[in-house]
């Protein structure tokens, strides 16, 4: 199969083919559930609380980097049609309902590599956690599952952009197995 035809099968896959392609291992962690969605199967409450958190996390970030928080601007690439989500729960107990509690936003691609060729990427758009759920290797856990995906459906990197608090321009990071791969992002502007 051809990069683009990888590219192809992955973006095309069904939310439960994707997951199917995970380990079993990998998919559960004990008190927690993961689940997999594409745009259009998320539901209103669901969208709410992505960008609800996805505000709380980032919007300081971004106006003190001088990009200025564009809600409407951001919404449209978050749920764009092509962008998947990894969603992660807490699961019910008889006193707590499942609770969203950390997610992923991510699309198959194409980029363009240093020699400057055509390759197949996974790209990591959003990766957040709610912070009552912070230090319980939620993040790693969604990483390393999209690590997989990536692996998975041949793609040649994962990449995510990181904004760092105390910079001006974000870092591109560059995930292959167990190396990171930091590179100096082109430019400044707003991702």
């Amino acid at each position: 199969m051809l990069s683009h035809e990888f590219l192809r099968a992955g973006s095309q896959a069904t939310s439960r083919n994707l997951l199917d392609q995970l380990r079993p291992e990998l998919v559960s962690m004990p008190g927690f559930a993961l689940r997999s969605f594409r745009t259009n199967d998320l539901t209103k409450h669901l969208r709410t609380w992505i960008f609800d958190l996805l505000r709380t996390n980032i919007k300081a970030c971004y106006e003190k980097a001088g990009w200025g928080w564009h809600e409407y601007n951001k919404r449209k690439e978050v749920f764009d049609p092509a962008t998947r989500f990894l969603v992660v729960y807490r699961t019910a107990t008889a006193d707590q309902p499942e609770k969203p509690l950390a997610f992923a936003s991510y699309r198959f691609t194409m980029d363009i590599d240093v020699s400057g060729q055509e390759i197949p990427v996974l790209y990591i758009y959003e990766l957040q956690v709610a912070a009552h759920a912070r230090s319980r290797g939620l993040g790693s856990w969604l990483t390393e599952c999209i690590l997989r995906l990536g692996c998975a459906w041949h793609m040649d990197k994962v990449v995510l952009t990181c904004l760092k608090k105390d910079a001006q321009s974000p870092v591109v990071c560059c995930l292959s197995g167990d190396i990171i791969e930091r590179l100096p992002h082109a430019s400044s502007t707003n991702p």
